[in-house]
């Protein structure tokens, strides 16, 4: 909320410098300072800009609002453009290095979003979401103990936000200690009980670990939470494959591709046709003969 009211004593400052005579630039202000209509916030910034009647900062805040209202239309690499000239015109704040930082993110740019996550931690060194931000950068590039440090970081400032967990369970997951994964994981359900997505890494961590009961505990928590979640029962039908249980597998294996729909059921039957496991139609019904096919395919241990 502080940034929204920077903004709008700054925006003040500009409308009050306008005449009454200058109607249409009252309206252009307006429509740039305006947040429901980011397509309005673009075209009344853009014609503020155009109109030549400001500079300095007060141009560099006309460009950063431009640039918000673009990252909301998705037009990123506009948004970044603007970002630029807002620094450019010397428009100092740690608001400007976040957003082009996510936005890099997004873009995939992870080297330039860690650059602008460092440059904000200058200025405001406190600040979790850079640190957070900057973590799940290195994550991105696979330095998952750089990104464990920032996390570290990012729990200590707010220790109450569950992603911060969940992607540190995942970092320490990559690096293949299930056990700190697991540990993260558990605070984060503390923290978000209901958390569909938490409950299944849990279970592929526990399974990693070779402990397949709890993975199938896990598992089957995500889908009481998200009966829809169709590669919770996958992977809780390979678990059981992996227990010699092959009935139950099927039958988990037969509801996930029964969610994914019927062009994945059509695949699977490609596939079962192909090691001699069924002779149907192609037709996506996942009918008796399919189950039996699969049945056969958990047994298989090269299917």
């Amino acid at each position: 909320m502080r940034w929204i009211a920077v903004f709008a004593v700054t925006l003040a400052a500009l409308l009050a410098l306008a005449i009454p005579a200058q109607a249409g630039m009252m309206e252009m202000m307006t429509d740039c300072a305006q947040h429901d209509d980011p397509g309005l916030g673009v075209s009344g910034c853009t014609a503020a800009i155009d109109s030549g009647q400001w500079q300095g900062e007060k141009l560099a805040l006309l460009y950063y609002k431009r640039a918000v209202a673009y990252g909301r239309l998705g037009e990123l690499r506009r948004a970044i453009a603007d970002y630029d000239d807002a620094l450019r015109l010397g428009w100092v704040g740690a608001k400007v290095y976040g957003n082009r930082g996510r936005i890099y993110g997004i873009l995939g740019q992870h080297r330039r979003a860690i650059q602008d996550f460092d440059q904000l931690l200058r200025l405001e060194p406190g600040n979790a979401f850079a640190y957070h931000s900057r973590g799940f950068a290195f994550g991105d590039l696979g330095e998952y103990r750089r990104a464990i440090q920032d996390y570290d970081q990012a729990v200590q400032l707010n220790p109450g936000d569950v992603v911060v967990y969940i992607n540190r369970g995942t970092a320490y997951a990559k690096l293949g200690e299930f056990r700190r994964a697991i540990l993260n994981f558990d605070q984060a359900l503390r923290l978000d009980p209901g958390n569909v997505f938490v409950n299944y890494n849990r279970g592929v961590a526990y399974n990693d670990l070779g402990e397949f009961r709890l993975a199938i505990e896990a598992y089957s928590q995500a889908l009481q939470l998200d009966p829809s979640y169709s590669a919770a029962y996958m992977a809780r039908g390979n678990v059981h494959k992996s227990l010699g249980e092959y009935e139950r597998a099927a039958v988990d294996w037969g509801q996930a591709i029964r969610i994914d729909g019927t062009p994945r059921a059509k695949s699977w039957q490609e596939y079962l046709k192909g090691k001699g496991y069924y002779s149907g139609a192609n037709d996506g019904v996942i009918n008796s003969d399919v189950q039996r096919g699969l049945v056969a395919c958990a047994r298989d241990p090269h299917c």
